[in-house]
């Protein structure tokens, strides 16, 4: 990589680090997590000077390398490794604007089968994001790795392999989706604890999908007047986590009826 050619801020040195970061997990395949990766490799990669690097790093608590080491894993779970969270949203949105009527007009068979419309778009839309990140294997790799570790709650990587602004912007689309569907959480669910069953299914069925065809082209008779409808493994597990999670909210007057998937 060429000498920067102007004077970069820390954020910028910060960024361009973390990128090397990612060029040297990528060439090491699986057999890496960012525990792995020296801040002085990335240095040396980048020719950023030195003392600029550590002063990037800087930290009250943690070591340079420390540091960096977090930053790296961070970056992962915000570089398209669970699908793109914007794109994910767009698809909603997108096909929200399709149908307004629904909402008003619509009888509670006709939201339910909407809504099993939208499980299948969305997550159609995350896997597609989602297998074109190379990414997305060294992220899998680095859970394996803190995974096996005798207190893999308590590792320095755990914290960093949790998106909390990710997470605040899922939960906030599951909880908006199901209001305006009329539909609320069972008991013992949280929003939380549903964006974690979907991005634990995402992350493990998705994946695969790129190495298994019999994950993909799943054809079933979901759509209006039991329109056939191409899903994959994935949409359809997600449409099961759905059920288990979510009921009708009973002070809502016209809610989805989720039995309707049960046909």
């Amino acid at each position: 990589m060429a000498t920067p050619s102007k004077r970069l801020s820390a954020a910028e040195t910060r960024d361009l680090l973390v990128q090397e970061g990612h060029r040297l997990l990528l060439e090491r395949g699986s057999n890496s997590d960012p525990i792995g990766v020296e801040l002085s490799e990335a240095i040396a990669n980048s020719e950023v000077p030195r003392s600029s690097a550590y002063r990037a790093f800087k930290h009250d608590t943690l070591s340079a390398q420390e540091a960096f080491t977090e930053a790296l894993a961070m970056s992962l779970i915000s570089a398209e490794t669970h699908g793109d969270t914007e794109a994910v949203t767009t698809a909603a949105l997108t096909l929200l604007a399709s149908e307004p009527e629904i909402f008003d007009d619509g009888s509670p068979e006709e939201l339910a089968v909407f809504l099993r419309k939208m499980i299948r778009v969305v997550i159609s839309a995350n896997i597609e994001t989602l297998q074109r990140s190379k990414l997305v294997w060294v992220y899998l790799a680095t859970l394996a790795s803190v995974g096996q570790t005798p207190d893999p709650a308590n590792h320095p990587l755990a914290p960093t392999l949790r998106s909390a602004d990710r997470t605040d912007e899922m939960v906030g689309l599951y909880r908006d989706l199901s209001e305006l569907f009329g539909l609320r959480l069972r008991t013992g669910w949280t929003w939380s604890r549903l964006d974690a069953a979907v991005s634990a299914c995402v992350m493990g069925t998705g994946a695969r999908m790129g190495l298994v065809d019999d994950l993909s082209g799943i054809m079933r008779a979901t759509g209006p007047g039991g329109e056939i409808e191409e899903w994959s493994a994935c949409g359809a597990l997600v449409e099961g986590l759905m059920m288990v999670a979510l009921e009708p909210n009973p002070r809502v007057k016209n809610a989805a009826d989720l039995r309707v998937w049960l046909d």
